[in-house]
């Protein structure tokens, strides 16, 4: 299904636009065989996906343990992707509610076709508030995941060898998503000069390029926005891009996961709100992120009616029924106190102020360049998100004149692993060339933040279930009672941050205990471990 509704979008060659990212076309059974065994050729960027999560699982190509993994009790990890700390009790009271109600959310019940509107309506006011208009906000898709939406879009919109293209800062599972999908894959490359941001100008660039050298469209444009670094669009930069894909017969997904993060009010801005372009636009968000519900698997969309219907439809299909569990929690984490979201924003903002302030007393300690520029820099200053982008351009090409075997930052962050057991997230993962490294340190000793949760969401499942004795109204179970839940939070003196402040610790004492020692000695003539590079 295209935006034509069918046809599919040529046969040429892509020649990719960035050397890290470039495709080579996949012939589906080319090595003969049954196609569920049979090993289709990679593209560079599926490599470069494996070749970054072996490294941070401390594995070879082979997936032979070969060193320190992101996962060891001992490596303190900048790559972990889950929230700030468990989610608001409100959620934990309204899971335990569902697990026991016998009439809106039966264990034994499909629930066949049923939505639950609540949740319909709680997900059409994130979208309106998000700048999405209306008439494309009320028509909602949920699926256990953004990433299966995502997917989803992918089987039904796109015909294999069809050409997906995205900006460098995309969510690395889209190379394998692609790959799943027979799809091509191409990344245009952004840069520090426009914040990392995908421009009209850099679209059109890329657009002309293709079309000279014989190559054709994508069938599907995907946007990030706030992106993984935590670069967020203005209106009229959407507006731009919108104009330059509305003559394209091609798909565009914008997805807004880190919703909500945003560390100040900004503008409201979305691709849908384009009108030249919004009957092709779907939206896609859920509660991973802000709301802290990576495991639970929630995750929602929006789209013009009937791509709307044609989606669900096809989830439904695949699914026959999603957890009403998973609704009602998703539900209560949407309609949760907004300081909830508030104090992990603020919680992230004094991390990202912590980091900068680390670097620089790293860098003063290390020795001087002979430009005097730093070792270590922050690329970007994000304005949402969990992470930060640093730049270790300079020190991976000390390392690489010293004799070290490191071609890229996935080489980088097994060498950070080996020497500091620190781990980073590689940016040629999301599609950054050079030593552009992401450090997501919202989670980092998040654990430590668990025992204040505990006890919080003790007292909201008791709550719970004297509901249920009570045979209170099901407006509880909808999650709009938090007022009186956040009361006996407050009366029982939780003090609902604790456990931040010691996360920072962990931070600053992986900062300065392992990662400026080790650069410190690399930097001034110690021997540089040699790993063969992981292809």
């Amino acid at each position: 299904m295209t935006p034509a509704d069918a046809g599919s979008s040529g046969s040429s060659v892509v020649a990719s636009a960035h050397p890290a990212l470039s495709v080579v076309r996949q012939s589906a059974g080319a090595t003969g065989g049954h196609a569920l065994l049979s090993e289709r050729e990679l593209s560079s960027a599926m490599r470069t996906l494996r070749r970054a999560r072996a490294a941070l699982g401390g594995c070879d190509a082979s997936g032979r343990r070969i060193g320190p993994g992101m996962f060891d009790a001992d490596v303190v990890s900048f790559a972990h992707g889950e929230g700030v700390r468990r989610p608001h009790p409100a959620v934990i009271a309204a899971g335990v509610r569902a697990l026991m109600d016998t009439v809106h959310s039966s264990l034994d019940n499909y629930l066949f076709l049923q939505r639950l509107e609540p949740l319909d309506t709680a997900i059409t006011r994130q979208f309106l508030r998000l700048g999405v208009p209306e008439d494309i906000a009320r028509h909602v898709v949920l699926d256990a995941g953004v990433s299966r939406i995502f997917s989803a879009l992918l089987q039904m919109g796109t015909s294999p060898a069809d050409l997906l293209v995205t900006h460098s800062g995309f969510y690395h599972p889209l190379v394998q998503w692609c790959h799943d999908a027979r799809l091509e894959f191409e990344c245009i490359p952004c840069d520090r000069e426009h914040g990392f941001k995908l421009t009209a100008e850099a679209l059109s660039a890329w657009a002309e390029r293709q079309l000279r050298a014989g190559g054709r469209l994508p069938a599907v444009l995907a946007i990030f926005n706030p992106s993984m670094a935590g670069a967020v669009y203005a209106q009229h930069e959407l507006d731009d891009i919108a104009s330059v894909v509305a003559h394209w017969d091609t798909w565009v997904v914008e997805d807004c996961i880190f919703a909500d993060t945003e560390y100040e009010e900004l503008p409201s801005a979305k691709l849908a709100a384009c009108a030249e372009i919004q009957d092709r636009v779907v939206t896609l968000c859920g509660a991973s992120k802000a709301y802290a519900l990576a495991n639970l698997r929630a995750g929602w969309a929006c789209a013009c009616g009937e791509v709307a219907r044609r989606l669900q439809a096809h989830i439904v299909g695949h699914a026959a029924t999603l957890p009403q569990i998973m609704k009602f929690m998703a539900m209560a984490a949407l309609s949760a106190p907004r300081r909830y979201l508030q104090a992990n924003t603020d919680e992230v903002r004094l991390r990202v102020e912590l980091v900068r302030q680390l670097l620089q007393s790293v860098n003063d300690d290390l020795p001087s360049r002979g430009d005097g520029s730093a070792w270590i820099e922050v690329a970007l200053q994000p304005r949402a998100g969990h992470s930060i982008l640093l730049d270790f351009s300079p020190v991976l090409q000390h390392l690489q004149a010293r004799g070290g075997a490191l071609s890229d930052s996935i080489d980088l962050v097994r060498w950070t692993l080996d020497t500091m057991k620190l781990a980073f997230s590689p940016g040629a993962s999301n599609g950054w060339s050079g030593g552009l490294l992401r450090c997501v340190h919202a989670c980092v000793g998040a654990e430590l933040t668990y025992s204040a949760s505990a006890a919080a969401e003790r007292l909201a499942a008791w709550h719970a279930i004297e509901q249920l004795a009570q045979a209170r109204p099901p407006a509880a179970a909808a999650g709009h009672a938090h007022d009186e839940l956040e009361a006996l939070i407050e009366g029982a003196g939780i003090d609902s941050r604790a456990g931040f402040e010691a996360g920072r610790t962990r931070i600053r004492d992986a900062f300065l205990d392992r990662l400026r020692p080790g650069l410190r000695q690399a930097l001034q003539g110690g021997s540089v471990r040699r790993r063969a590079r992981l292809n």
